[in-house]
């Protein structure tokens, strides 16, 4: 027997062709920056678009960023979570709440992987079912700042 979660997935926002998920915690002093970016390459590719900063509780004030960033952009959505559920609950959620959206996009909100190559995903999103990104070149964590020190090597 298939459970029903409520949600008709045929359903289609005749407006918003796009979610953008971005979970986000005590991240204050680069979230106003990393936003702009995103809000600037979305306008750029006139997409019909709603970008979801999913604040996780937060003990800073990345919310009130945020806020001031919605204010100036209505495409930027604010999901304010009191408390932290963590970063896997609070994007499970994020993808229940827009499941009705023909297209989703996750990215983090740390500026860690900017939009600069969001568009070649965007062209591609015909052709797959799932499309993932992954960052190359990244610099691995050295045993003096790693919680888990250098990795053995055999």
């Amino acid at each position: 027997m298939q459970k029903s979660i409520g949600i008709d997935l045929n359903q289609q926002s005749t407006l918003l062709h796009l979610a953008i998920i971005m979970p986000v915690y005590n991240e204050e002093d680069a979230i106003k920056g990393v936003l702009m970016d995103w809000v600037s390459m979305q306008d750029a590719l006139s997409l019909d678009y709603e970008l979801h900063v999913y604040n996780d509780g937060s003990t800073d004030n990345t919310a009130e960023v945020v806020r001031d960033v919605e204010a100036m952009h209505p495409c930027v959505v604010l999901h304010d979570r009191k408390e932290n559920w963590g970063h896997g609950p609070t994007i499970l959620a994020a993808y229940r709440e827009h499941l009705h959206v023909p297209w989703i996009f996750q990215t983090d909100s740390d500026g860690e992987i900017g939009p600069e190559h969001f568009p070649e995903l965007w062209e591609k999103r015909e052709d797959y079912d799932l499309l993932l990104g992954y960052r190359t070149g990244r610099k691995s964590l050295s045993s003096e700042n790693s919680p888990l020190g250098a990795p053995e090597r055999s």
